[in-house]
């Protein structure tokens, strides 16, 4: 039963680095592992259009442009994706993570109840070019330079559109030790 106990602190340590003040051990003193535990995740994310509530931990990302080159005989050649995002990526989390410790007969258990997560893709376009130069006019506006020159070599635009990935609450991780 204890190595299950700490096989469960062990993976779920790293969530401590989340919390916003630490702890007193006098808070915990009413806690047992018999009772299990509940760590409510909530924050100030309006996931609402997703059906998720509008106190969601909200968890955001926007992509970049990226440029690859290969500098050879003075010449420096290379790729240049220039990436247009209107709405960030964004990932939302509600509700309970629970921890139930129980043993059944001779076989000891740790039970995980998982919150709801929703993950939202905002569209995006990718404008695709290939450069040649030979002159050096700075890494840090190398993209812009390129994109902003009408003959600068694009190949075409990708267009992504947005979608949403839903994982409802109510799914668990069980670990249990093997008799």
């Amino acid at each position: 039963m204890k190595k299950i106990l700490l096989v469960a602190l062990l993976v779920l340590l790293p969530m401590s680095v989340y919390a916003l003040e630490p702890m007193a051990d006098c808070n915990l003193d009413e806690i047992t592992a018999q009772e299990g535990v509940k760590i409510t995740i909530a924050g100030s994310g309006d996931a609402s259009q997703f059906g998720m509530g509008t106190e969601a931990l909200e968890i955001r990302q926007k992509a970049v442009s990226t440029a690859w080159t290969n500098k050879e005989n003075g010449v420096e050649s290379g790729i240049v994706n220039k990436l247009t995002q209107t709405i960030a990526d964004t990932i939302f989390v509600t509700g309970d993570l629970t921890i139930v410790a129980s043993t059944d007969g001779d076989v000891s258990s740790v039970a995980i109840g998982l919150p709801e997560v929703g993950i939202s893709k905002g569209s995006k376009k990718t404008e695709i070019y290939i450069t040649s130069r030979d002159t050096n006019l700075g890494d840090s506006n190398f993209i812009s330079q390129v994109t902003a020159d009408p003959a600068s070599g694009k190949l075409g635009t990708q267009y992504t559109d947005a979608g949403f990935t839903h994982i409802q609450a109510g799914g668990s991780v069980t670990i249990s030790a093997i008799p």
